[in-house]
């Protein structure tokens, strides 16, 4: 398993609060493609593929991988190639969090309280 970098963190909270991602909800990116809860963002740096599935939406796969990972319900999973040591426990409270707030301000907050400390 890949171990959580500091400076991959460090990375994600700086792009997460520079505005180059709009914030969506309950999906890791919109059907569009141009909104993004805070994992689709963190997939979206560590170089996603982004590709539909059946049901239109866009999941993120790692390159060469040949279909994504689906998760439970509506949410789905990063492919184990782009978590880069991000534990599923801590993304389902990213996702919880991202998705009961406005912006990104409360989920950098919850990075820089919950995650930061994790990272070598």
């Amino acid at each position: 398993m890949a171990k959580l970098l500091r400076k991959d963190v460090l990375k994600w909270i700086r792009v997460l609060g520079s505005g180059r991602y709009r914030k969506g909800k309950e999906k890791l990116v919109s059907n569009d493609g141009t909104k993004f809860c805070c994992l689709g963002v963190w997939a979206d740096i560590h170089g996603a593929v982004w590709d539909g599935n059946e049901n239109k939406n866009l999941v993120p796969m790692a390159k060469g991988r040949e279909k994504p990972v689906i998760g439970q319900g509506y949410s789905y999973v990063i492919d184990p190639k782009l978590t880069k040591g991000l534990q599923q426990e801590i993304q389902s409270k990213l996702a919880d969090e991202n998705d009961t707030t406005k912006g990104f301000r409360s989920v950098i907050a919850m990075i820089k309280k919950e995650v930061l400390p994790l990272a070598k």
